[in-house]
């Protein structure tokens, strides 16, 4: 039929109804075997087809709301559209290269099979139905109903919407991408299919051996389980979004977000996986996570699993229980990792500020931790236990501080503390005197005028010829007048990392070094004392404002601090971060615009007192005593 219309004709075994330029049929019936063949400008609507029944749907061709069932089947070729169509029942819908299914609804029995070339286009996946793609062909936004199945036996779809019961099974060669999976729904991911891009909102996603998925999102309890041979790459995991590794199964490069959760199972491996504030990562036994990155707020779990490589950042945790082993983190300042009764840890390397928690070890007054800077080895003691742990890193101008954790157990902080050389002037009640000379309840003047008792004294010589780090121990001298008339009376010798009082802030004196007036002294031996008042507070050494001491644990640092002194004492300031937040008389400063303007006020004043300036790069001034027997204040 041609540039004619036909309504309600019926075509039944042998018989053929012809559409085409422009010829129209609509509700059309094609039973036993007969054919309608719709090309070339001719279209069909509301045709039903059943018992064995066929339509072809050519270049030019278009047929819409069809209805097909009972091993009736619409063939969709080159160039022809086939669209909102009803397969149920053992109907089928083919679509060759070029043709194109579109919004087309797969109910129970029905069967949309999309060759090579081929499109399908939102289409629909009702129980019991399934749309096929199969290699070279593709699907995009396809939605898959409970009990329907969307099939990728080589093909790819994008923007798949797998609802609450409903199925997409990736086969060798298939790819899903972008598919939104919502709870109880689920994407299947068999040996050579690959997924990539998935959101999974409460659904699943199962990798299996052979078979990638790369970029997915798990959220509202969305989980992606990855079994023996499987692999992910680059997973994020949002709210109650979970990734489980099974045995055999690797994750590279997971970023688990606040409320997410990544489990590594027995013989499942992790690597490279980033772990933000609230998330987790759980390694139980016989499962590896290599490289991860912990984030403030993010911990990660050894069920007696294993780690290597862990980087432990400001605020993140490393927690081990019995029968788990860290091997090489190393944890930042702020950083913590605690390790119970029978956790192993190896060769962790703890910056400035970093802690080790060894809650299996029980704290008992004068407990202390010394380092063997020749072997890493840190001895732990308190009372009649002695504990040694092998660490690794470079340890010089640091200090470990042992103290109780919450549960009675030990903590280990490395950072500095500050200290002034002996001879050294303290504007007390009654005068200067000479920080050596001071005793324990006399009162000192603070910079606001207040009258403070002492509370401690403590002090140690440090032949810093011998020590592994000399510069860290040797005393800088701070030139009279350095800020200012009086500022100090005289010169004033400290320890590089006690901090004078600016400006409302604490600098440490190693980051004002300038060469001329505030330079490192080079001597064989010096003895360092430091004042410890009833709180931190900013006392007057040579008329200049220093702080006082602040207890974080380290008295060890001094041979009248505890019965076992320090091998190579290390006196410079950063204590344990929540202290020095809890219990510091000022803010800390090590750069920035605060620091560079103090900078500015020395040369300044270094250049009223007759130092000349230079415009050439990285002069200084190297100041050597040969004399023995200096002291200082620390």
């Amino acid at each position: 039929m041609a540039g004619g219309g036909e309504n309600s004709p019926t075509v039944s075994s042998g018989g053929t109804l012809l559409l085409m330029s422009g010829g129209t049929a609509g509700f059309a019936t094609v039973l036993n075997g007969g054919i309608e063949t719709v090309s070339n400008g001719g279209s069909s609507y509301q045709t039903t087809l059943s018992s064995g029944a066929t339509e072809i749907v050519s270049v030019g061709g278009g047929t819409f709301y069809n209805a097909i069932a009972n091993a009736a089947n619409e063939i969709v070729l080159s160039g022809g559209t086939a669209a909102w169509d009803n397969v149920s029942s053992g109907g089928t819908v083919t679509v060759s290269a070029g043709g194109v299914a579109s919004g087309i609804n797969i109910q129970s029995g029905g069967q949309v099979t999309v060759s090579s070339g081929g499109r399908g286009v939102v289409d629909s996946v009702s129980s019991g139905g399934f749309e096929t793609i199969l290699s070279g062909a593709t699907a995009t936004g396809t939605t898959v109903l409970v009990g329907g199945s969307q099939v990728l036996s080589g093909g790819s779809a994008t923007q798949t919407n797998v609802s609450s019961g409903g199925t997409e099974v990736v086969l060798a060669g298939g790819i899903a991408s972008g598919s939104v999976v919502y709870s109880s729904g689920m994407v299947n991911v068999s040996n050579g299919g690959a997924a990539s891009g998935l959101i999974l909102q409460g659904g699943d996603a199962n990798i299996s051996s052979g078979a990638s998925a790369s970029g997915n999102f798990l959220t509202s309890f969305g989980y992606e389980n990855i079994s023996s041979g499987g692999t992910t790459t680059g997973t994020v995991l949002g709210p109650n979004g979970g990734q489980v590794v099974y045995n055999g199964g690797i994750a590279f490069g997971a970023r688990v977000g606040s409320g997410g959760r990544e489990t590594i199972q027995a013989g499942g491996t992790t690597i490279s996986t980033t772990v933000l504030s609230g998330g987790a990562v759980q390694v139980f036994e016989s499962g590896t996570a290599s490289g991860t990155q912990v984030s403030k707020g993010g911990a990660v779990y050894l069920y007696g699993g294993t780690t290597t490589g862990t980087v432990v950042q400001q605020g993140g945790t490393e927690w081990l229980s019995a029968g788990a082993t860290a091997s090489g983190s190393i944890v930042s300042s702020g950083g913590l990792q605690y390790v119970t009764n029978g956790g192993t840890i190896i060769n962790t390397q703890l910056l400035p500020g970093g802690t080790l928690d060894l809650s299996g070890v029980v704290y008992s007054a004068g407990a202390q931790a010394t380092l063997d800077p020749a072997t890493d080895i840190l001895t732990v003691s308190a009372g009649s236990t002695v504990t040694t742990i092998q660490l690794s890193g470079s340890y010089g101008g640091q200090f470990f501080h042992a103290a109780a954790d919450i549960g009675g157990g030990i903590k280990i902080t490395v950072d500095f503390t500050p200290c002034f050389r002996a001879g050294t002037l303290i504007r007390t009640a009654d005068g200067e005197r000479a920080v050596e000379t001071l005793r324990a309840g006399q009162f000192v003047q603070t910079a606001s005028g207040r009258l403070a008792p002492i509370a401690w004294l403590g002090h140690r010589s440090v032949a810093s010829a011998r020590h592994p780090h000399p510069w860290d121990v040797m005393p800088v001298r701070v030139a009279a007048n350095a800020f200012g008339p009086g500022q100090p009376t005289r010169d004033l010798f400290l320890s590089p990392d006690h901090a004078v009082f600016v400006d409302g802030v604490l600098i440490p004196v190693r980051y004002l070094l300038n060469g001329a007036t505030i330079v490192q002294e080079h001597v064989p031996e010096v003895t360092y004392w430091h004042v410890e008042l009833d709180r931190h507070d900013v006392i007057l050494a040579e008329g200049l404002p220093c702080e006082s001491y602040l207890d974080t644990g380290n008295r060890g640092a001094f041979a009248n601090g505890r019965a076992t002194t320090m091998l190579h004492p290390d006196f410079a300031p950063g204590v344990a971060l929540e202290i020095w937040a809890r219990e510091a008389c000022a803010r800390l400063v090590v750069d920035g615009a605060e620091l560079e303007a103090v900078r500015s006020l020395l040369l300044e004043c270094a250049a009223g007192l007759g130092h000349a300036m230079t415009d050439q790069p990285d002069v200084c001034m190297a100041v050597t005593k040969q004399a023995t027997g200096s002291s200082a204040l620390c």
